[in-house]
């Protein structure tokens, strides 16, 4: 719940949209993605009577520990992002430190390693779904920007 609350508080306080990048329908059918998937994908499998995790305290609390870091990277990585376009206009700048030193995408690349992190520290495979659709918007991106292959993960 925690990685979605983020992202909607991202999308009213950080993200800075035009309506030619990103007309508000977009973000409502963006947001529902998001909404169903974890739903549908997350939320009931982990919430079933049925559900049990067998890894032990330590390892559960290292996950959750590196999915926490990588969602405060991925908002770090977005207010990095946020500050070189500044508002009102369609510039942008090229990002730098943390992640964007070896990597174009640091903020799907942070969204993946928490993803692959939940899917480790519930034991649930449909957490694996989430960190595969990371991947196919990250390829998305790649295929529409001419991302050089090396630069995007």
């Amino acid at each position: 719940m925690f990685h979605y609350v983020k992202r909607e508080v991202e999308s009213v306080f950080v993200h800075r949209f035009s309506n030619d990048t990103m007309p508000w329908f977009n973000i409502i059918k963006n947001s529902s993605h998001y909404w169903v998937l974890s739903g549908l994908f997350l939320a009931y499998p982990l919430y079933h009577p049925q559900y049990s995790n067998t890894l032990s305290p330590t390892l559960v609390h290292a996950g959750v520990a590196v999915f926490l870091l990588a969602e405060l990277g991925n908002g770090w990585a977005h207010i990095v992002l946020m500050n070189l376009r500044p508002a009102g206009t369609r510039q942008r700048g090229i990002p730098k430190g943390g992640l964007f030193n070896i990597v174009s995408c640091a903020n799907y690349t942070y969204e993946l390693l928490a993803w692959l992190a939940f899917s480790y520290f519930t034991h649930m495979l449909t957490g694996t779904l989430a960190a595969f659709d990371s991947c196919c918007i990250l390829h998305q991106l790649k295929v529409l920007s001419g991302c050089p292959q090396h630069t995007c993960f």
